[in-house]
C-alpha cells in the first residue's frame, strides 16, 4: 500500500473488495478448466437479476441472434465462455456504480466508463486485439474512483471540478488529497479480486500518457479516454500525438467516433 494513505480509505479498499457478488463468484468459476456448464448455470441461478441482465443482453442487437433466448441455459450455451465473463463484468461493474451514495457522480463516472468501453472495443481491431477484453478494459478503467468518492465525497469533488482535463495532474492531486490514486486503488481491487493481469495493468497504467508502449490494450484504452473526453465532452485535445506509431491515421477519427458513438447508444439500451 503506498505511504500516507487514510486508514479508514484502507478498510474502503477492503470493504469494496470484500462485496459479495454472484456474477463475480462466477467469474471466477469461469477461470477453472474443470468446471462444467450446469455448475455455472446454477450459480447464476442465484441470482435473479443477473438472470434477466443476461437474456436481456441476448436478446440485444448488439449479439445480433436469430432466435429469441428464453432461458439461461440456452443464453449460456449460445453465448459461449468468453462472451459470458463480458456481460458478468458489465453487471458487476454496473452495481458498483449503482450503489447507494453520491448517486449523481457515479452516474457521471458510470457514463464515461461505458463510453470509453464502447470506443475501446470499436478502437481494438486497430491493434488486433480483442474487441472484448478491450471493452472490458474501458468499463473497468476508471473502478478506482468510486472508493475516492465513498471516502470523501467532498474531497473527491473539490479535485475534479476544477481538475477535468485529463492532462492536468490529477493523479498528483489526488496523491496529496487522498495519500494515492484511482489508478493505485483500482489496481489493488482488481487483484483483490483476482482479475486478469491486463486488466490490473490498464487500470494502474492508463494515466502514463508519456509514450505508448507495447501494451495494445493500455494503448487502446488511453486512446479512447481521449476520445471520449475530446468528443463527447467537449474538451480541447490535439490527439496527433497520441497517435504516433499507432496505424490510426488522424483523418479516421471522425469515422471512428461516429462508430464509437453508436456503440455507446447501443451499450446504453442494456447497461
Amino acid at each position: 500500500m503506498e505511504e500516507k494513505v487514510d486508514r479508514g480509505l484502507i478498510r474502503g479498499i477492503e470493504e469494496f473488495s470484500a462485496i459479495p457478488s454472484i456474477a463475480l463468484n462466477t467469474m471466477g468459476l469461469l477461470n477453472n478448466p474443470a468446471i462444467t456448464i450446469k455448475e455455472i448455470i446454477n450459480q447464476i441461478k442465484l441470482d435473479v437479476a443477473l438472470v434477466a441482465f443476461i437474456l436481456k443482453n441476448c436478446n440485444s442487437f448488439l449479439f445480433g441472434l436469430k432466435q429469441e433466448v428464453k432461458s439461461i441455459e440456452q443464453a449460456v450455451s449460445l453465448l459461449g465462455f468468453l462472451r459470458l465473463k463480458s456481460i458478468l463484468m458489465s453487471y458487476f461493474a454496473r452495481n458498483l456504480y449503482k450503489m447507494s451514495g453520491a448517486s449523481e457522480i457515479k452516474n457521471i463516472l458510470w457514463k464515461h466508463s461505458v463510453a470509453v468501453a464502447a470506443f475501446s472495443q470499436v478502437i481494438a481491431p486497430f491493434f488486433k486485439i480483442s474487441e472484448d477484453e478491450s471493452y472490458l478494459c474501458g468499463l473497468l478503467h476508471d473502478i478506482g474512483k468510486l472508493v475516492l468518492l465513498d471516502f470523501n465525497e467532498y474531497g473527491f469533488k473539490s479535485i475534479y471540478e476544477d481538475n477535468f482535463n485529463p492532462y492536468s495532474i490529477i493523479i498528483e492531486k489526488e496523491k496529496e488529497f487522498f495519500g494515492t490514486s484511482h489508478t493505485f486503488v483500482g489496481f489493488t481491487l482488481l487483484d483483490n479480486w483476482k482479475f486478469p493481469k491486463i486488466f490490473i495493468d490498464v487500470v494502474y497504467l492508463h494515466h502514463n500518457y508519456q509514450d505508448f508502449k507495447d501494451l495494445g490494450y493500455l494503448q487502446c484504452v488511453i486512446l479512447a479516454n481521449l476520445m471520449v473526453y475530446k468528443y463527447l465532452d467537449g474538451i480541447d485535445l490535439d490527439l496527433s500525438k497520441h497517435l504516433k506509431g499507432i496505424n490510426i491515421k488522424e483523418e479516421q477519427l471522425d469515422d471512428i467516433f461516429q462508430k464509437g458513438l453508436e456503440n455507446f447508444n447501443a451499450l446504453k439500451t442494456v447497461l
